[in-house]
């Protein structure tokens, strides 16, 4: 059991600290070095997962719709952030998928 902790924590730090910053970076980036791209995902990550904080729990309007912040919450609008980006550098790189190798 405590090997599968371990590896939910490594996903999960992986999914919401580096994922939505690296997909951001390729949308509007062309031409960065991998050090550079690395850390500028992790910090756009970090400014994704503040706002995603802010939209679920910013206010008891917001929290009454969304349920507030809750790991399960947490993980669909990251997921759907992910999938958003996703799709829109697919869109502007014509479908190739080669676009989305680290460089």
């Amino acid at each position: 059991m405590l090997f599968l902790d371990i590896i939910h924590a490594i996903i999960g730090v992986i999914f919401a600290l580096f994922i939505p910053g690296y997909l951001l970076t390729i949308l509007l980036f062309n031409d960065l070095e991998i050090l550079e791209r690395i850390s500028l995902a992790i910090g756009l990550s970090m400014c994704v997962d503040i706002l995603i904080g802010l939209l679920l729990g910013g206010n008891k309007t917001l929290m009454g719709f969304t349920g507030g912040i809750t790991a399960f919450n947490l993980w669909i609008f990251i997921g759907a952030i992910c999938v958003i980006l996703l799709a829109l550098i697919l869109i502007k790189n014509k479908f190739r998928w080669e676009s989305l190798i680290l460089r």
